[in-house]
């Protein structure tokens, strides 16, 4: 419905009494949603330009950081001085520069913030208080602990009413939008503001942070009472209604101003409120917005407003009436029953074996096809039991006889994931081009990745000229001058552009539109909001390219090839309404000759034949230019990661090469043409094979058990704990606490209460002297684990060894040497060459043994779901074969390598230093080593500890299965104070329990292993918080494993700075969900950090 704002405004007068009440307003909220430039002050100037003349101008954005030394980061805006330092020494020197600003919170509508001013003197002021330099920086803080923060201008301003302060007057005016323009409807003048009338009642100091008892920002508890003077204002005048009064001088320009700048097509809105303060120049400024304004109160809105709010809540109620009367209680009932049946549907599929959203993508299929009615019911209903929606069976005339010959949706959906664990190297461009770092050349060129890290934004340097120039915003500046204008796009697999970004030398440029650093700043954290960004060299513009998808598949590892090729043309075809319109027709390539005749489009579930363009009647036909080229690429490509044996490519080609635009792990089933006889063999032979392993009853009541409890688990966790708890850590916590409970280390049973009850286990209180008086320097082990993962983004990257070896191929050499792997396909195991396999071997299992006979031992590894025995010690000694140091022959060691059930990785064996070995020589004693980066960019080691097996604990050296400990010093690498946990109690193990050696010495390789763990750490930039595994060998150390969120130490205690990193962390996530304004209310929550 639209609304003539103008015949609202005519005859404006504030009515007695109100036919639009405050119930109705309520009803309507919330009025404007996603709507960005609401909700910021500097992307609003960046938004609409045409707002810097109305606001004041702002000089930096302060917030939080606990990496800073001042724990407090200040970012430039346009008006900050160049000379000025970006610190609170440069805060200072513009408030003496200026005489005073204002320090308001970033977002609009959050209250009149405090004004920091310097006296005559040359005395800083803030809120009226004079403060030194330390207390304006801790006030800083603690105001920025609540919200971000700008610095703007503070100008002086006019006295509107007699009796009241001109700082603590404003006028608001009520605004509405149709969809051409932006009227004002209502004007009054508020006066005494409680929110800066606040004051202490007490006379304590500044230094201990109560200068402000009450914050100087929007409360919602305030929102109705916040002004105890209300004036209604005329809109033709701005005089005051129904009393004495004169016109406000320049208030009808104000309005008229307000309105063309609100109506501009950038600021959409529905109504909202505007605060404008009059300077003593007479200006009229905007120093506040709300996107939901506050009603009122007692003499409600002017008729203008009523009107228009009124109609708006007649079309609300009639939209919701509309969709209530869509939505009865039978309609509900139903509706919660179909759902609820669904669910168990999709709970059966995934007992079947398949995943939970390839079962959810059946369901919606079969659900599709019911509302759509493409096919009779009793016909589709046979289609879904065949496995095909109904769509397919109606476009490829699929029946009884043939459909064998087709591939069906739910074969499909079965047999995934067809690439495994290893689908992750491709789940986005960052993860693409870590894994297929030597292709980087056949990816658009990416500088950097962008998200948001602590409520700022982070930039990760990727190509090698961003890493050379830093990572901060000089640097992207940098790159953008030399490369010119870049793209910004999702880190996900999308298409389009974010935004266009350029840099002229003084200022970055936006689509097309100038804004500083800062500016730029706030916009990488709005569009960071939901999800990761990278900088590319993008040819969006470019439209001379050819886009075609390529299917790849490479079910022995060794031998890829293409399956599907399509190309992509672009065609005119008539519309409904408008004439023509856009679409893509698809043409099959012969993948032998490159050769393309004809091409296919679905149009109304109708597929439909193209031979000439339907635009220019050119006959469709042709060959691709540099196939042969890119298609060797491509096989090169599969051959490098042997583990994806099926993929699909988009590819854009250009006249000098191709530019691979995605990387899809489940390539998209084309609706045009019938997959190929041989994908569909080797996905049907997927799927059987599955089958097989999956189909017996005992599996599926063991797989639906195993679901059952898995959702049993998140319900449990969800009930009792606070958000952002792994699931699996509700119960292991309690498992943890009932063991410590009835362990006898000493501790007494009231001082393990209090100790659970903050969160601590027990015997963690004498192991680091904690105190009530000391708890809240040590992060408890309940807010460890609430802490997992920190890593949140990439840590897939280490979850297995395979991928560790793809993307920290730079330090390939302190990897342990990986050479072969076992894939199973078409019922037989296939031999997969891997990175590190020499020269001169090949493919066949024979070459295995004589790899063994060359190496003298080797490692027989299970990979992630093998069937197999476990792990092999495969040794070659006085020319016999030995498994696990047990006699074997070449045909029992053969069996177990061509197994299908088994899943092996052939690598290096590591051999551990002598000086260590002479601890304790039955298990491989490694270093664990915690490392941090408190900036997201520089690596610190925190802990090194020294771990060694036990005949208790095996051929392991876990802690917990009964290994020891020794203390390492990070500087000297000398380790000793070895200690073992006991009935848990950490007691002292001076020599090796079993060997008798005492246990000390220095770490052979020390200063090489630290710089190395630390550059690899520094590699990962997407990850901050590491715990390596470091075995050391006679010619320097091998890296077994990086844990991508190490155990909290259960005998080692962790370092100060550790911890410190920790409970930054530890806050930041709070923040994440809420906790650092109110504990979670669970039964189950974390332990209070408040002063006491």
């Amino acid at each position: 419905m639209r609304h003539d704002l103008r015949d609202l405004r005519s005859g404006a007068s504030h009515s007695q009494g109100s036919v639009f009440g405050r119930r109705q307003f309520h009803d309507l909220h919330p009025l404007n949603t996603r709507r960005l430039w609401l909700s910021n002050r500097v992307i609003a100037r960046r938004v609409v330009p045409e707002l810097a003349g109305l606001v004041e101008d702002g000089y930096c954005v302060l917030s939080r950081a606990a990496e800073h030394a001042e724990g407090l980061s200040v970012v430039r805006l346009r008006e900050f001085p160049e000379d000025v330092s970006a610190d609170v020494s440069g805060i200072m020197e513009i408030v003496h520069l200026r005489g005073n600003v204002r320090i308001v919170p970033l977002r609009w509508d959050r209250g009149p913030g405090v004004i920091l001013e310097a006296d005559s003197s040359g005395t800083l002021l803030l809120g009226g208080r004079a403060v030194s330099r330390d207390e304006l920086t801790e006030a800083l803080v603690e105001i920025c602990s609540r919200t971000r923060c700008v610095i703007i201008n503070s100008t002086e301003r006019a006295r509107l009413l007699p009796d009241h302060t001109p700082d603590d007057t404003i006028i608001r005016m009520y605004i509405g939008r149709s969809d051409d323009a932006a009227r004002v409807l209502d004007a009054e003048m508020l006066a005494h503001d409680a929110l800066k009338l606040a004051v202490p009642d007490d006379k304590r100091s500044v230094s201990r942070g109560s200068f402000l008892r009450r914050p100087p920002f929007f409360a919602l508890d305030h929102a109705r009472s916040r002004f105890a003077v209300r004036v209604p204002l005329s809109l033709d005048t701005g005089a005051p209604v129904g009393g004495d009064g004169d016109p406000l001088a320049g208030f009808a320009g104000a309005v008229r101003h307000i309105e063309r700048v609100l109506s501009d097509r950038s600021c959409r809105f529905v109504f909202i409120s505007v605060d404008v303060a009059v300077g003593a120049d007479g200006r009229y400024r905007i120093v506040d917005i709300a996107a939901n304004p506050v009603h009122p109160g007692a003499r409600s809105f002017d008729q203008p407003a009523e009107q228009f709010l009124l109609a708006k809540w007649i079309e609300t109620q009639r939209d919701r009436s509309a969709r209530a009367a869509s939505v009865s209680v039978r309609r509900r009932v139903r509706r919660g029953v179909t759902r609820g049946a669904w669910r168990v549907r999709a709970f059966r599929l995934r007992a079947l074996g398949f995943t939970g959203p390839a079962a959810r993508e059946w369901n919606r299929v079969q659900l599709k096809d019911r509302r759509r009615h493409v096919l009779p019911k009793r016909h589709a209903r046979r289609a879904h039991e065949w496995g095909f929606d109904a769509s397919t069976v109606s476009r490829f005339g699929i029946t009884e006889a043939n459909r064998s010959s087709f591939l069906s949706r739910r074969e499909y959906l079965y047999a995934q994931p067809l690439n495994g664990k290893y689908a992750k190297w491709v789940r986005d461009r960052v993860s693409a081009l870590m894994v297929f770092h030597p292709f980087a050349h056949n990816f658009a060129s990416t500088h950097f990745q962008i998200y948001r890290r602590s409520r700022g934004v982070h930039l990760v340097p990727l190509s090698g000229e961003a890493t050379a120039l830093g990572a901060h915003l000089e640097a992207m500046a940098q790159v953008l001058q030399r490369h010119g204008e870049l793209e910004l796009r999702r880190t996900r697999w999308r298409t389009g552009t974010v935004a266009r970004v350029a840099h002229d030398g003084a200022s970055f440029v936006v689509n097309d539109v100038a804004c500083t650093p800062g500016e730029f700043y706030e916009l990488l954290a709005n569009y960071t909001r939901r999800s990761s960004l990278v900088l590319v060299e993008g040819r969006s513009s470019d439209r001379s390219f050819q886009r075609l998808s390529v299917t790849m598949m490479n079910p022995a590892g060794n031998d890829p090839r293409p399956v599907e090729a399509l190309l992509h043309l672009r065609a005119e075809l008539p519309g409904d309404e408008d004439g023509q319109r856009t679409t893509t027709l698809f043409a099959s390539i012969d993948p032998a000759t490159a050769a393309y005749r004809g091409a296919r489009r679905v149009i109304r579930d109708e597929l439909r034949e193209f031979r000439t363009d339907p635009s220019t009647g050119a006959e469709i036909v042709g060959e691709v230019a540099g196939w042969a080229e890119m298609l060797a690429s491509l096989e090169e490509m599969c051959r490098f990661a042997p583990q994806l044996r099926y993929m699909q490519f988009t590819l854009n080609l250009f006249d000098e090469g191709f530019e691979i635009q995605r990387i899809a792990e489940k390539p998209t089933l084309s609706r045009e043409f019938p997959l190929t006889r041989e994908a569909t063999e080797f996905i049907k032979a997927q799927a059987a094979e599955k089958h097989r392993r999956r189909s017996h009853l005992r599996a599926r009541v063991s797989r639906g058990a195993h679901n059952a409890r898995l959702k049993i688990r998140r319900e449990f966790a969800k009930a009792l704990y606070p958000k952002g708890l792994l699931p699996y850590q509700s119960v292991r916590w309690l498992g943890d606490m009932r063991r410590d409970l009835l362990e006898r280390n000493g501790v007494s049973l009231k001082t393990k209460l209090w100790a659970y009850r903050n969160g601590f286990l027990s015997y963690r209180i004498p192991q680091y002297g904690i105190t009530p008086q000391n708890r809240l320097r040590f992060i408890s082990d309940f807010e460890y684990r609430w802490l997992r993962h920190i890593n949140t983004r990439y840590k897939y990257w280490l979850e297995d060894k395979i991928s560790i070896k793809y993307v920290a191929s730079e330090f390939n050499q302190f990897l342990p040497g990986y050479y072969y792997t076992t894939s199973a396909s078409g019922g037989t195991n296939h031999l997969i060459p891997m990175m590190d396999c020499p020269d001169g071997y090949g493919a066949s299992f024979d070459d295995v043994l004589r790899l063994a006979r060359e190496k003298g031992v080797l490692a027989l590894k299970p990979d992630e779901g093998s069937h197999g025995d476990g792990f092999y010690r495969l040794g070659y000694e006085n020319e016999g074969f030995t498994l696990n140091g047990e006699s074997a022959g070449e045909d029992e060691v053969l069996a177990i390598l061509k197994n299908p059930d088994n899943r092996y990785l052939v690598t290096e064996f590591i051999v551990m230093h002598p000086t260590l070995a002479e601890i304790y020589p039955t298990s491989v004693n490694t270093i664990r080593m915690i490392v941090f980066k408190k900036d997201a960019v520089t690596p610190e080691l925190g802990n090194a500890y020294l771990r060694i097996g036990t005949a208790a604990s095996g051929f392991v050296d876990n802690t917990a299965a009964g290994g020891l400990l020794a203390q390492i010093d990070v500087d000297t690498g000398r380790f000793g104070e070895a200690k073992s946990l006991r009935n848990g109690r950490v007691v002292d193990t001076p020599n090796h329990p079993d060997t008798g050696v005492f246990i000390g010495g220095t770490i052979p390789n020390w200063e090489l292993v630290k710089e190395q763990v630390l550059r690899m750490a520094a590699s990962f930039s997407q990850l901050e918080y590491l715990g390596f595994d470091v075995a050391i060998t006679e010619d320097g150390f091998k890296i077994p494993e990086i844990n991508r969120f190490p155990d909290f130490p259960r005998i080692d205690r962790l370092t100060p700075e550790t911890i410190d990193y920790l409970l930054m962390k530890l806050d930041d996530k709070k923040r994440e969900y809420g906790y650092h304004r109110r504990r979670p209310r669970t039964l189950i929550s974390l332990p209070r950090r408040e002063q006491a």
